[in-house]
């Protein structure tokens, strides 16, 4: 177990998310100091193309998206801006008091035979800005692979407030990072059987279950202790529920058919808890402190048949609920379904909807919307492209039926976080 051990910057880590882009040094400013979002209230990171880039709103107001914004810059110990390289991704993890970012730049342009990749990553203090380099060897992976894991986090955490993720390089590793104390932030790379790890999942206690390999559904329990157990039958989703514990999809093909079991998984033991006779079912949503999925059959949405919420928050909340919509995002915390102009809540005991909004078709037939991203009770904020210059943008339409574009912010908006 290799550990590095950092100046004690944070105490309580919930992470923030993975970045990819670089800063890049000229001749006059010093090395990244502060990352300047201690006038924001949310950021909002956006994505195009070539490149991403990271803005801050001031607005305090709830679901307001569209006050007056700025972009997220790195400075050095003098205030003086450290410049990016023109073409770089960007992904932000939040970790409680602070941000996880990580940095990737590509130079030269990928349009190029010859890409060479950099990479910087920091702990970003909330209040103020400052930050603390993380290790080279301590990077995240950025082309990391979550299916059957649910949320699909990269950071994970346990009950101690100790974080979890992927390590980049062509041998892919588990790493934990913990609060020790006075002596600051440690980093410690956890011993697997395998080089490669392709998906993973931490329970409250620190204990993991991961995939080692790609091309079978056959996984891994590290416990506490260090020891591993493998798990020989075939899953389909791993999680931890509400209360800490592992929970678990397994199945079996027979007949042509498959058939689907839910299991608990406390200690390495797969213990069934019963038969689902679950049809199919696709994407996962955490919502209102619960972990839904939805349900349907057929092979094309067209078509489906016996739609269905499944809550999968623990033992004791497992239920079917019929639902006659599809739900589509979590807005506001709330399960949405959308039909291009109008969108409704879904009730996760019930499965009734309610309207929440419906826009003008006529004031957006120049735009062809995205996603949604927010609302208050007056405005409604989404992605869109302009149709007349095909140019994607963050926009806004309230009661007077006026599509607004953000002066400032461009490109998809991938990610809000919000900072208070």
């Amino acid at each position: 177990m290799k550990k590095v051990v950092l100046n004690y910057l944070m105490i309580t880590v919930l992470i923030v998310a993975t970045v990819f882009t670089s800063c890049k040094h000229d001749d006059e400013a010093g090395p990244v100091y502060r990352i300047n979002i201690d006038e924001a209230k949310t950021l909002v990171l956006t994505s195009t193309e070539r490149e991403s880039k990271l803005y801050g709103i001031k607005s305090s107001v709830a679901g307001d998206l569209m006050g007056e914004a700025y972009e997220i810059s790195c400075l050095d110990k003098k205030g003086k801006k450290v410049k990016h390289e023109s073409y770089y991704h960007i992904n932000v993890f939040d970790a409680g008091d602070h941000l996880f970012i990580y940095y990737s730049s590509i130079s030269p342009p990928p349009t190029d035979s010859y890409v060479k990749y950099s990479y910087e990553a920091y702990f970003v203090n909330k209040t103020n800005g400052l930050v603390e380099a993380i290790p080279s060897g301590y990077f995240p992976s950025y082309d990391f692979h979550f299916r059957f894991y649910i949320p699909e986090n990269k950071l994970q955490f346990d009950k101690y407030k100790n974080f979890y993720y992927v390590t980049q390089g062509a041998s892919t590793g588990l790493c934990q990072v913990s609060s020790s104390g006075s002596s600051g932030i440690r980093f410690s790379e956890l011993s697997t059987e395998s080089n490669r790890i392709y998906g993973f999942c931490v329970d409250d206690e620190g204990q993991i279950i991961y995939k080692y390999e790609w091309n079978n559904d056959n996984l891994k329990f590290r416990k506490k202790d260090g020891s591993i157990v493998p798990l020989e039958q075939n899953f389909e989703a791993v999680w931890k529920g509400t209360d800490g514990v592992f929970y678990a999809i397994t199945y079996e093909d027979k007949d042509g058919a498959r058939y689907r079991s839910l299991n608990k998984i406390p200690d390495g033991e797969i213990i069934k808890i019963k038969e689902m006779g679950l049809p199919s079912y696709s994407t996962n949503f955490f919502v209102q402190g619960r972990i839904i999925a939805f349900s349907y059959i057929g092979n094309h949405p067209e078509n489906w048949e016996s739609l269905c919420l499944i809550d999968f928050s623990n033992e004791t909340s497992y239920q079917k609920t019929p639902c006659s919509v599809v739900p589509y995002w979590v807005i506001n915390d709330q399960l949405c379904s959308y039909d291009r102009y109008s969108c409704e809540s879904i009730n996760l005991d019930t499965g009734a909807t309610s309207p929440l909004f419906s826009l003008n078709p006529t004031a957006l037939s120049n735009y062809s919307i995205y996603q949604i991203i927010s609302f208050t009770e007056t405005v409604v904020m989404f992605n869109a492209r302009d149709l007349r210059d095909n140019k994607v943008g963050f926009c806004m339409i309230g009661p007077d039926n006026i599509v607004y574009q953000h002066p400032t912010i461009e490109g998809q908006v991938t990610q809000v976080i919000p900072l208070n």
